[in-house]
């Protein structure tokens, strides 16, 4: 008997614990997945066709008897109705403060975690769902808050969900995503490159987004112990010479850095490197990826 009492306690507790009373209803923000459960919200989310940035619209409307607030937190998922399309994972945290049988639509910032299927059309239907991996829910709260480009955070998220490479993390002024190729690097293990990758990404008829690299950029160290001309090359991974870039005129002896910049439209995808050489003598060798 006494066993069965606690049993029933147990239960009891449980249950309560995961039940939010009218009167905390209208103090406290309520997940929307818990909004869901309890019967209090109708959702309806759309998709405005693409994968990411504010790609869902979601139209809420409160059936509880009271004002509520929904919270749409980070890591929560939109899963599509049709099968092969692309799960969505919400990066920017979304507050909607709700009055009695009243309706709002708002946009969801999202962006897809399922590369090898396809983007979401315009006016899919998707549902609300708690992410179980805890990977991307980490980085999609490492991004809320942030102003990381969408590209960027596009990137950051297959690395975590697809293993594409960190160095697709990509910016303008690559200090803006210095903390996002980081916390990618630790979620996933993999190192930190000393290059980045700009992508041009397109969705095809069949509705596959195609990757394709266009500019690889870096920082490039080296020292000279007097003014020389610097010659730079970049090789296949056959060791054939694959481009020439214009001789460099370094008028001093020292240490320096420069910008590297390399369009590689078109190019095979596959191991190259960079040599960086004064005459008779090989300075630096730089491994990248495309």
């Amino acid at each position: 008997m006494k066993n069965f009492i606690s049993i029933l306690s147990i239960f009891i507790l449980i249950t309560a614990s995961s039940f939010i009373t009218p009167a905390e209803r209208t103090k406290v923000p309520i997940n929307v997945i818990e909004a869901i459960n309890q019967g209090i919200i109708r959702l309806d989310v759309k998709s405005k066709g693409g994968h990411s940035g504010g790609c869902l619209s979601a139209s809420i409307k409160n059936t509880a008897s009271e004002r509520i607030t929904i919270l749409i937190p980070p890591g929560t998922m939109f899963h599509p109705e049709e099968p092969g399309m692309q799960n969505i994972i919400v990066v920017k945290e979304k507050l909607l403060a709700l009055n009695r049988n009243e309706s709002k639509t708002t946009v969801i910032i999202g962006f897809c975690c399922n590369l090898s299927k396809k983007s979401p059309s315009e006016g899919m239907a998707f549902k609300a769902a708690k992410s179980t991996n805890k990977n991307l829910i980490q980085i999609a709260n490492f991004i809320n808050g942030q102003n990381f480009n969408d590209d960027a955070i596009q990137s950051a998220i297959w690395a975590v969900s697809d293993g594409n490479r960190i160095s697709e993390i990509y910016d303008e002024n690559p200090e803006k995503v210095s903390s996002l190729r980081k916390e990618v690097s630790e979620i996933t293990g993999q190192p930190i490159t000393w290059y980045a990758t700009r992508t041009n990404r397109t969705t095809g008829e069949d509705g596959f987004i195609n990757n394709e690299p266009v500019l690889v950029t870096g920082e490039i160290s080296i020292k000279v112990e007097k003014p020389c001309t610097l010659i730079q090359e970049v090789f296949n991974e056959k060791g054939e010479v694959k481009w020439r870039i214009k001789d460099m005129e370094i008028p001093w002896a020292g240490s320096m850095n420069y910008d590297f910049q390399l369009r590689v439209s078109g190019w095979p995808k596959g191991n190259y490197y960079v040599k960086a050489s004064i005459p008779g003598k090989v300075l630096v060798k730089h491994d990248f990826v495309i």
